[in-house]
């Protein structure tokens, strides 16, 4: 799923929200079979709600793009079937922000931003929508106006609802309003919003993680350095990132030290990473030595280092 995606958990009213985080296995087979074996009477509201979410999450882990006609054919049927349970659910308890936040949601799945925008407002609007709900909806509102390309209307929602947004949720209000500056073309006010939550972050903290990973898709490849040094908690990871900055800064002796230390390290997670990059790893390392650095984890360690 996107990373702009609204996340339901951290949306949903107190009072639902344990069906709305991401359903466990048990739950999902409870459920589903519950489905299954047809049965048709009303149920409460928390459960109508909790198979609406169930099938809009599935739906939107299926890529919209995907190669396979099943899985296409499968992500609608799960789009319709959750407009099939928000419609039982908007019957028991019409007008609810659960409801509301869950089409917003689908509309985002199904390439609506502009329609989920202003659901994400509706939302907000509604007379039993909690105070706590304000600032997360805001934010959600902002990612859909930005996936829109409306870059100077997110960046004024943000605006407007700072005094909604909880004094833990102001990181990443400023690094979503960093990511839409970076979009809206204004790079030099981005990098600067980015510095600043980095400067503010705690050690080890996701935020100085995801700003260290902003700074580098923006080519800040020297403070991204720094924050990912600052964010990290694992140093085989750490030392990665690393590598790989230094491997786009066309530092190359330094990036392979770096690279073969994370790969020695034995952690898998280095391995997936550096296979993700692999076109700028053979640009830097060369085809042989990637390939003898792929194996290593599973077989011999590579060593500490030249």
């Amino acid at each position: 799923m996107d990373p702009t995606a609204p996340r339901l958990g951290m949306l949903m009213n107190p009072r639902t929200t344990r069906f709305l985080v991401y359903p466990t296995a048990a739950a999902l087979a409870g459920v589903l079979g519950w489905i299954a074996f047809g049965y048709e009477a009303e149920a409460d509201f928390g459960t109508l709600i909790q198979s609406a979410s169930i099938h809009a999450e599935l739906a939107a882990s299926i890529p919209a793009d995907s190669p396979k006609p099943k899985g296409l054919e499968l992500r609608n049927k799960l789009i319709q079937d959750a407009y099939g349970w928000l419609e039982r659910a908007d019957r028991v308890s019409p007008n609810s922000p659960e409801g509301c936040q869950l089409r917003a949601f689908l509309a985002m799945t199904e390439g609506r931003p502009l329609d989920a925008a202003m659901l994400y407002r509706k939302c907000r609007g509604l007379a039993n929508c909690e105070n706590a709900q304000y600032g997360p909806l805001a934010m959600h509102e902002a990612k859909a106006l930005s996936n829109a390309g409306h870059f100077e209307d997110a960046l004024k929602v943000l605006a407007d609802s700072a005094a909604d947004v909880a004094v833990e949720q102001r990181p990443e209000r400023d690094l979503l309003t960093a990511r839409i500056l970076w979009r809206g073309g204004r790079v030099d006010q981005a990098v600067a919003a980015v510095k600043s939550v980095i400067e503010t972050g705690a050690e080890g903290s996701s935020v100085c993680r995801e700003g260290a990973a902003l700074l580098e898709a923006m080519g800040e490849y020297g403070p991204s350095e720094s924050a990912w040094r600052k964010s990290e908690t694992v140093d085989e990871l750490e030392r990665y990132h690393v590598a790989r900055l230094k491997a786009r800064a066309g530092k190359v002796e330094e990036a392979r030290e770096n690279l073969e230390r994370a790969v020695g390290s034995g952690n898998p997670e280095v391995l997936r990473r550096m296979a993700q990059d692999d076109e700028l790893w053979a640009a830097a390392i060369g085809e042989q030595r990637l390939q003898e650095l792929s194996g290593a984890v599973s077989g011999t360690p590579a060593s500490a280092g030249r």
